[in-house]
């Protein structure tokens, strides 16, 4: 891990490993329905999302009294995100791959709005265009349809399974404040520091649900199921984690969201390809839609020296540090 977080890549190469980490993220809600296919239960699979990184990683957390404060937030912040995930797996089944990705990438949204409302940070009008264009792009992922004659039942998009969106949406809900509550109370930890005690705090949290279920639902059954937790806890993980967390620095705020906003089309290609859903065309606008607003209206919150220009410029949480969607929260000009 010491030799990970010494890494110094190049501009251009750190550019490439945020790309790839946008690319192993979007494979998450596709090794998930995959997972579910095999029995094993939502609330196992996401914490198998944690479990791995939070052996790698747990000999960085701290309690020393510096940092022990800001590393209890970051536990109960992980125990929160422990929930999102199990949210997040438990409608896989129910809602096509690609609204999935506009409704998770919404998160930005709720960030800005607990930072005005719990933090008290005026958000921007740029801030502010982002958020309406999110909840747009919501509705218009919401209300398009695939064609019944060609798509599967999960296909199509419909409002006839309210519990399965209300929980879609829990996601970037817990997301979202989770983002603001560790830009504002973990700036002093280092991003691996930040990892841990997520990462710790999500297996405590999902634990007392985990000894609670059958066995069957929690270890994998068979070889694909074995390779699918390993591509869930290490590929879409442990790995696109720490590398991001260190390549990311490198090249700054913008060029790192530019980049992490590749995850959205990546999940449209995977669903097509892979589970054969048809993407609908008010999807892709929604899609356009989503990336539009993350890269170009960012929002207010903590920040870190950039190595470069020692100035703050690079947002104190990237969501992939802790486990969530790729993109990357700017300062606000």
């Amino acid at each position: 891990m010491d030799r990970v977080r010494a890494w110094s890549p190049a501009p251009a190469a750190a550019t490439a490993v945020i790309a790839l980490c946008a690319v192993s993220y979007s494979m998450v809600a596709i090794v998930g329905r995959g997972l579910i296919s095999t029995g094993m239960s939502p609330a196992a699979i996401a914490f198998y999302r944690f479990a791995v990184t939070a052996v790698v990683t747990g000999s960085l957390l701290t309690l020393a009294r510096p940092k022990r404060v800001a590393t209890v937030w970051g536990l109960g912040t992980g125990m929160a995100m422990g929930l999102g995930w199990l949210a997040y797996m438990t409608v896989l089944d129910d809602i096509p791959v690609a609204t999935i990705g506009v409704i998770y990438l919404t998160y930005p949204l709720f960030t800005m709005v607990t930072l005005w409302l719990v933090f008290r940070q005026q958000p921007s009008a740029r801030a502010l265009l982002g958020g309406l264009i999110v909840v747009v792009a919501a509705l218009i992922a919401l209300g398009s349809s695939g064609d019944p004659a060609t798509a599967s039942s999960s296909d199509v998009v419909t409002m006839a399974q309210p519990l399965a969106y209300g929980l879609a949406f829990v996601t970037p809900i817990v997301f979202g404040a989770s983002i603001a509550v560790l830009t504002e109370r973990m700036v002093i930890l280092d991003p691996f520091e930040r990892i841990a005690s997520a990462s710790i705090g999500g297996i405590v949290g999902l634990a007392p649900l985990i000894v609670s279920l059958p066995s069957a639902a929690v270890l994998p059954q068979n070889g694909r199921a074995l390779a699918l937790v390993a591509t869930i806890a290490v590929g879409a993980s442990l790995l696109p984690m720490t590398a991001y967390a260190v390549a990311a620095p490198r090249v700054g705020g913008a060029k790192a969201a530019a980049a992490g906003a590749l995850e959205l089309p990546a999940m449209f290609v995977l669903g097509w390809l892979l589970l054969a859903e048809s993407v609908t065309t008010g999807q892709l606008v929604a899609g356009v839609l989503i990336v539009f607003a993350v890269v170009a209206t960012p929002v207010s919150g903590g920040s870190l020296e950039s190595p470069e220009s020692g100035h703050s410029e690079v947002s104190g949480v990237r969501p992939s540090e802790v486990g969530l969607p790729e993109q990357t929260l700017r300062r606000s000009a």
